[in-house]
């Protein structure tokens, strides 16, 4: 499933989460290539209840260049989150995407997120 034309290469990074410790702010590293976003996905332990995600790209240039690709209002009672973008999304060499959920110390909710992308063969 996803957007990965023919002739790339997949990314795809993950973490865990703990938020009864601290918020997630699962940053993705860089190949020092630019790369596609296809998804974002939460999988939690546990209702996501009042918890918001948002996704920036943090960009190689400073602050003043960075962009918030999305918002979520209240999440609510899913576990589960998947965000999908409506178009092509960018992410240049040197440049991160940011990924965040809100903290919350009740319920004590743990999960995953995977980022998934794809890259172009160059050379």
């Amino acid at each position: 499933m996803g957007n990965n034309p023919q002739g790339t290469y997949r990314v795809e990074q993950s973490a865990t989460f703990d938020l009864a410790t601290a918020a997630l702010a699962k940053t993705t590293s860089t190949s020092g290539r630019g790369w596609y976003l296809d998804s974002v996905e939460i999988h939690a332990t546990g209702s996501l209840d009042t918890q918001t995600m948002t996704i920036t790209r943090d960009d190689e240039d400073g602050a003043a260049y960075d962009a918030q690709i999305y918002t979520s209002g209240t999440i609510g009672t899913v576990t589960s989150v998947v965000y999908f973008p409506t178009g092509r999304i960018y992410v240049e060499p040197g440049s991160e995407l940011v990924i965040g959920l809100t903290h919350t110390s009740t319920p004590a909710v743990t999960g995953t997120v995977k980022i998934k992308g794809y890259e172009t063969r160059i050379g």
